[in-house]
C-alpha cells in the first residue's frame, strides 16, 4: 500500500500582516492625526481671536455708552475742530455739517469737580477717542489700544433755547478692532443722543 506524502497546511486565519501593510497603515494614521491636530489648532486660534474681538467690542461699547450718557445729561453742545471747542462757559453752537470735536457742559459735577469748569471735550487723536474734563484737565483716551478709531464725527442741531426742537447730537464712529492680535474687523457705529434736560 502506497501512502500519499504528508502535507501540512496552515489555515488562512493565522496569516499575519506583512511589513508593507504595517507601514502603509502607520502612514495613513500619521496623515490623519496630523490633519486632525492642524484643524484643532486652527479652531483654537479662531476661537481665541473671536474672544479677543468680542472683548474689544465690549470695551468700545462701554466707552460709547459712557460718552452718550454724559452727553444726554449735559447741555450747551458745541462742535467744531479741536482748536475751536470752548473749555469753559455755556457757549453752544449748531453743527449741521459735522465737526471733529465736541464740547458740552456736564449735567452735574461728578466728573468735572475741581477741574476749573464743567465743560467736557471729546475728540479723535492717534486712533483713540479722547476726553478732557474741565479747563485744567488733560486729554485722556477712553477707548482701548486694541481699537483703532479711524473717523469720529459729531453733528449737533437744535441748541437754540426755547425753539421747537430738543438739542440732538449724532455721533459717527468708524474703526478697526483687533489690531494688536491680527484679527482685524472693521466697524461703523452711529449713536443718536437727545438732551435729557428741558429745552427752556
Amino acid at each position: 500500500m502506497i501512502r500519499a506524502p504528508f502535507t501540512h497546511t496552515h489555515p488562512a486565519q493565522t496569516r499575519g500582516f506583512s511589513l508593507i501593510e504595517v507601514l502603509v497603515s502607520l502612514s495613513i494614521f500619521t496623515v490623519v492625526v496630523t490633519i486632525s491636530v492642524g484643524i484643532l489648532m486652527v479652531l483654537v486660534a479662531a476661537h481665541a481671536k473671536a474672544q479677543n474681538t468680542q472683548a474689544v467690542m465690549t470695551n468700545l461699547s462701554f466707552a460709547l455708552d459712557s460718552i452718550t450718557r454724559e452727553i444726554r445729561t449735559g447741555s450747551d453742545y458745541f462742535c467744531g475742530s479741536h482748536d475751536t471747542i470752548p473749555i469753559s462757559g455755556e457757549t453752544s453752537q449748531n453743527c449741521p455739517d459735522g465737526g471733529l470735536a465736541l464740547s458740552f457742559s456736564e449735567g452735574g459735577e461728578s466728573l468735572t469737580e475741581g477741574m476749573g469748569s464743567r465743560r467736557i471735550g471729546l475728540r479723535l487723536n492717534n486712533g483713540a477717542i479722547e476726553r478732557r474734563l474741565g479747563s485744567t484737565g488733560s486729554w485722556t483716551p477712553v477707548t482701548s489700544p486694541e481699537v483703532e478709531i479711524t473717523n469720529l464725527y459729531f453733528y449737533v442741531n437744535g441748541v437754540t433755547r426755547q425753539d421747537s426742537n430738543s438739542p440732538l447730537v449724532i455721533i459717527y464712529v468708524d474703526g478697526v478692532a483687533g489690531v494688536e492680535d491680527g484679527s482685524e474687523s472693521t466697524f461703523h457705529v452711529q449713536a443718536t443722543v437727545v438732551q435729557q434736560l428741558l429745552d427752556i
